[in-house]
């Protein structure tokens, strides 16, 4: 674990209410992806060999389709993305001290345009738009 998703849990480094700001703000939009989500996923061409497994893709997704479901995975890629969202927010917190930084980066992020569609999507798209977050807020 980096340095600084330690020094953002020491409270004499940040106060508790700016962490508490930047869960409160991951939670909220985590909640509002799966609350404004489509009744079904949204579905383009290629989702049937995700669901149906085909041995053209990667068998990630296609398990994470048998075990959650199609609604279920929907609503996980939301919470990945959340999660994503938080543990940036962390790291910008801790890196620039500044609870507004970290605050604005994720807004940003999160009003591109069509972004949350992604993650009502069966598509690995969502998967990796998380998963590239995450990359960049550890700093690899």
């Amino acid at each position: 674990m980096s340095s600084s998703v330690h020094d953002v849990h020491n409270h004499e480094v940040h106060s508790r209410r700016e962490i508490a700001l930047l869960i409160a703000l991951c939670v909220t939009l985590g909640a509002y992806a799966i609350v404004t989500r489509p009744l079904t996923p949204i579905t383009a061409p290629d989702t049937a060999v995700y669901v149906e497994g085909s041995p053209l893709v990667p068998i990630g997704y296609p398990l994470l389709l048998d075990r959650f479901g199609v609604e279920g995975v929907a609503v996980l890629q939301s919470l990945i993305f959340a999660a994503a969202l938080a543990l940036l927010g962390f790291e910008l917190l801790a890196t620039t001290g500044s609870v507004a930084v970290a605050v604005a980066v994720l807004v940003a992020i999160v009003l591109i345009p069509d972004l949350m569609a992604y993650h009502a999507s069966l598509l690995t798209e969502s998967l990796f738009i998380s998963g590239l977050i995450g990359f960049i807020a550890t700093g690899a």
